[in-house]
C-alpha cells in the first residue's frame, strides 16, 4: 500500500488527523508534530480533497540514527539509494494525480530541525549527484523566482530521523489556485477551512467576517458549505478589491462591503456565525490600541449574533480575549486551539452566544 506523509500547522494535528481518517481505506500510522504518516491505496485525487493540510508527500522512505556531526554529510548519501527502489511506481502515482512530461524536471528541498553541524545547502550539494543518477529530467533549484519543477523531492531531518518525500501536487496544498491576491497577515487557506469547520455552519446561516481582508475565510467556508449565506466586511477598499478577485476565481457567492468591524450597519441578532481573523501582533501599532478595538468589536459580536450562535476568532491576544469572557459575558467558551503561526503562538477561540 502506498505510503504518504502530510504536513500541517503545529497545534492542528488532531483536526487534520480526523479529516484524513474519514477517508475510506486510509490507515493513519503515526502522528508527530506537524506531520502525519499514513497509507492509502485509493485514488490520489481523494487526498487532494482534504482541505486542512498544508501539503502531502508520497513517502519514499525513512532512516533513524542521524546525528548532528559533519560525518553525516557523506553518510546520508549512502543511506538513500534503497529509497529509490520503487521510484517508478511512486512517480506513476503522481501521473494518476496530474500530468507529467516524459522526462520531468525535479527540485530538492531540505528541511533541518534541531542542531546540525552542517547546513541544508551543504547536504543538498552532496545529495544532488545521487538524484541526478536516478532521474533523467533537469534539476531546477527551488529558489525564489524559479519557475518550479514538475517533481519536488523533500528531505526532512527532525531529531535523529530522516524522511524522504515526493510532493503529490505541483504546488503545496495550502497555495489555493483561487488566491490570486494576498496581503500581509492574510489567513492561510487550510487554517481558514478549519476555522469555518469549527463554526458548524448550516444551510441558510448568515456567516459574517467583519475583518475579511482578501476573503480567504469566507471563500473556504463557501466552498465547504455552499448552502449558507456569506458577508465579508473590511475597512480597506483595496482589501475588498482583492477579495472580489479571489471570489470570482473560486466561483463563490459572497457579498463584500466596506465597513468598520466596530460599527456595522446590520440588524441586531441577525447573524448566525462570525468567523474572523481580526488584527493582532505585528498588524497593529500598539497593544493599547488593540484593547479598545477588541472591546468595541465584542459589543458588536454581542449585538449581532443570535442566541446560541457561534463565534470563531483567531488571535494572539489571549489576555484581552480572557478579559472579554470574564464577568457578565454574553458568551460561553466552547473550545480553544493553540497553534504556531508566523513565529507566534496564537489561538482559535470558539465561543457560543448565550441563549
Amino acid at each position: 500500500m502506498p505510503a504518504y506523509f502530510a504536513r500541517c500547522l503545529r497545534g492542528l494535528e488532531d483536526f487534520c488527523a480526523v479529516e484524513l481518517s474519514a477517508i475510506a481505506g486510509l490507515n493513519l500510522r503515526e502522528r508527530k508534530i506537524r506531520t502525519l504518516f499514513f497509507e492509502f491505496s485509493g485514488p490520489p485525487q481523494r487526498l487532494g480533497e482534504v482541505r486542512s493540510l498544508d501539503d502531502i508527500f508520497i513517502h519514499l522512505g525513512s532512516h533513524t540514527g542521524i546525528n548532528h556531526t559533519r560525518a553525516m554529510l557523506s553518510k546520508i548519501p549512502e543511506l538513500l539509494p534503497p529509497m529509490f527502489k520503487k521510484l517508478d511506481e511512486e512517480i506513476e502515482i503522481i501521473q494518476r494525480y496530474r500530468e507529467l512530461s516524459t522526462n520531468p524536471s525535479f527540485s530538492l528541498t531540505i528541511g533541518l530541525q534541531g542542531r546540525k553541524n552542517f547546513s541544508r545547502f551543504e547536504l543538498q550539494n552532496n545529495l544532488l549527484p545521487l538524484f541526478q543518477k536516478h532521474l533523467t529530467g533537469t534539476y531546477i533549484p527551488n529558489e525564489k523566482g524559479s519557475k518550479g519543477a514538475e517533481l519536488d523531492f523533500r528531505i526532512s531531518l527532525e531529531g535523529d530521523q530522516l524522511d524522504l518525500g515526493l510532493r503529490l501536487g505541483e504546488k503545496p496544498f495550502h497555495r489555493r489556485t483561487y488566491k490570486l491576491q494576498s496581503r500581509p497577515g492574510s489567513t492561510k487557506a487550510p487554517l481558514a477551512y478549519i476555522m469555518a469547520s469549527l463554526a458548524s455552519i448550516e444551510a441558510d446561516h448568515l456567516v459574517l467576517d467583519p475583518c475579511c481582508g482578501v476573503g480567504t475565510i469566507l471563500i473556504e467556508a463557501s466552498l465547504a458549505f455552499p448552502s449558507a449565506r456569506y458577508l465579508g466586511i473590511d475597512i480597506k477598499e483595496e482589501a475588498l478589491q482583492s477579495a472580489e478577485v479571489n471570489r470570482k476565481e473560486a466561483g463563490c457567492e459572497i457579498d463584500f462591503k466596506l465597513g468598520d468591524a466596530r460599527r456595522l450597519r446590520l440588524m441586531d441578532a441577525s447573524v448566525d456565525r462570525i468567523v474572523s481573523n481580526p488584527p493582532w501582533g505585528r498588524q497593529v501599532a500598539s497593544h493599547l490600541e488593540l484593547i479598545g478595538f477588541y472591546r468595541e468589536m465584542y459589543l458588536e459580536w454581542k449585538r449581532l449574533l443570535k442566541a446560541e450562535a457561534k463565534l470563531v476568532v483567531l488571535t494572539d491576544q489571549e489576555e484581552i480575549m480572557t478579559s472579554l469572557l470574564q464577568g457578565e459575558s454574553a458568551f460561553l467558551e466552547v473550545m480553544t486551539y493553540e497553534l504556531s503561526l508566523f513565529g507566534s503562538v496564537v489561538k482559535i477561540y470558539v465561543w457560543q452566544r448565550e441563549a
